[in-house]
């Protein structure tokens, strides 16, 4: 099944699933008051962006144990070590790339695996490691600077 969750104007992609036969086995659910339902109902994130600075969606999909697919396009992309915690498309319209990476996640064990490992990799993203990086960056220009 495919869950899609977040706008309610689903009409389009209604017809589009109808159009190929599949209307059976998508769920709109639209708006989700508490994302982390949808979260703990998937078995991994599918987010083939075209453009996204950072989408929040991954860190917050990893850091409840699921497995993602998204692309070098999503700069969210940079948290993870594909493929470790799931897998970066270098092109959205790879459909190919896409449905292999899909596949290899609905084994079981590679999808357990990779789970793991995201929600392992979320752990380390806190303010404390956030303000330690920034603090080297600043510092390394001040010493830039400081050189010049």
């Amino acid at each position: 099944r495919l869950l899609m969750v977040g706008s309610q104007r689903n009409a389009k992609y209604q017809r589009f699933a109808e159009k190929l036969g599949v209307e059976h086995r998508v769920v709109f659910a639209g708006y989700c008051s508490d994302i982390r339902n949808a979260y703990f109902a998937s078995d991994l994130l599918v987010h083939p962006t075209f453009y996204d600075p950072c989408s929040h969606v991954v860190p917050e999909a990893m850091a409840c144990g699921l497995p993602v697919i998204t692309t070098r396009y999503n700069g969210a992309s940079e948290l993870m070590n594909p493929p470790r915690e799931g897998f970066v498309l270098d092109d959205p319209h790879d459909h190919e790339q896409l449905a292999s990476c899909i596949l290899q996640l609905l084994d079981a064990d590679c999808r357990s695996a990779c789970g793991q490992a995201a929600r392992q990799s979320s752990t380390s993203w806190t303010f404390e490691d956030h303000y330690q990086r920034v603090m080297e960056v600043l510092s390394e220009a001040a010493q830039r600077r400081l050189a010049a």
